[in-house]
């Protein structure tokens, strides 16, 4: 009898088993992306790495493009197709862009120029010290003023909020070591390079960027929060769509091109998106800082990637003519959960989304 009963349990066991298997391979797949196998990318790995993201809980959009063309475009939950959205550091790499554009027109003759070259002395009081802060010190985060950025004891809400001159809150602080000595990353270096670039083309930041950098992509949905002196924040509250945030990762893939028009220099872009410091590991996926872009390897592929604050990107893979952005509601979210859901955010990027490319 008890082994009639054991044999029994195990056929009918498995017979669920089987029973199982077969509805999961039968059940459709969540998404589907039809130009994804032409362009050499794995579509089941593709649609796994987004059922993997559709679990990140302030997840709003997730888009990949290939050789150009836009494989996959997903917004999730309330997100929508026309949002602008606050990318946060990732203005940091639209400025880095303005900056060549800049160079490439003549308004900054050399990365070697200094806050002494730009700044009215008649309006800031800068030491010896800071008015001899190069323009590439301020951009690769080694300018030697100090700054607490990464990590739950950012002063970025202090500043932010709080500061009733966010300049001379900046240029206040004490020099605690030599620029180009260490690397420091800040908020404060990045909006200092807004108020150069103001300077130098006598228009600004947005204006500029508006006129040669937004126009000729077609990008005319775009807001860029000012600081309290009228100069655009330089690193953080630009607030664009996922679609131009896409359209600019492409035009850096393209080595500065839109269509037939060069936009920005090829010779910028390298230079930008090269690692020009070592970080010291202060966050993950990333081997080096360029010049307002972050640096990385990995499976064989280098990468470099716009990054910010809970879960914004636009990664850039040129082997792969790879293009990935996403966006992340950070508004009414603590800071624990905004690392969290950038963690989650970069390691579908990185670990799923990238390894579903096949190499050209």
């Amino acid at each position: 009898m008890y082994k009639i009963n054991f044999v029994s349990i195990l056929f009918m066991a498995l017979l669920s088993f089987i029973g199982c298997k077969k509805e999961t391979e039968s059940n459709p797949k969540l998404y589907n992306f039809p130009l994804a196998q032409e362009n050499m990318i794995d579509e089941n790995k593709l649609s796994y790495a987004y059922e993997r993201a559709v679990e990140i809980e302030n997840l709003r959009s997730l888009l990949v493009s290939k050789n150009n063309i836009l494989i996959s475009e997903v917004y999730f939950k309330d997100g929508a197709k026309d949002e602008l959205h606050d990318v946060m550091s990732v203005t940091k790499s639209f400025t880095s862009t303005l900056v060549g554009i800049a160079m490439d027109k003549g308004y900054i003759i050399s990365l070697d120029q200094t806050l002494g070259d730009f700044f009215d002395s008649t309006i800031y009081d800068l030491s010896d010290e800071k008015s001899s802060i190069s323009l590439y010190n301020l951009m690769r985060m080694s300018c030697g003023i100090p700054w607490k950025e990464l990590g739950l004891e950012s002063e970025f809400i202090d500043w932010y909020y709080n500061s009733d001159d966010h300049i001379n809150y900046i240029l206040d602080k004490e020099m605690i070591y030599t620029p180009r000595a260490l690397f420091n990353y800040s908020d404060g270096a990045a909006h200092l390079v807004s108020v150069v670039l103001t300077e130098a083309v006598g228009m600004s930041t947005f204006e500029f960027a508006n006129k040669y950098l937004f126009k000729p992509l077609q990008i005319d949905s775009c807001k860029w929060t000012k600081d309290n002196r009228g100069y655009n924040f330089g690193g953080v509250r630009l607030k664009i769509t996922p679609l131009s945030m896409l359209k600019f990762g492409e035009l850096i893939l393209n080595e500065g091109k839109y269509g037939d028009v060069q936009i920005i220099s090829k010779t910028w872009i390298d230079k930008a998106t090269t690692s020009h410091i070592e970080t010291n590991d202060c966050i993950s996926f990333q081997n080096g800082y360029g010049l307002f872009w972050w640096t990385g390897q990995k499976n064989g592929y280098d990468y470099f990637f716009a990054n910010g604050f809970g879960g914004q990107f636009i990664v850039i893979v040129p082997e792969l003519k790879m293009v990935v952005v996403s966006s992340n509601n950070i508004s009414g979210i603590t800071v624990e959960k905004c690392n969290e859901q950038w963690c989650q955010t970069i390691d579908i990027i990185i670990n799923y989304l990238i390894p579903s490319a096949k190499r050209i």
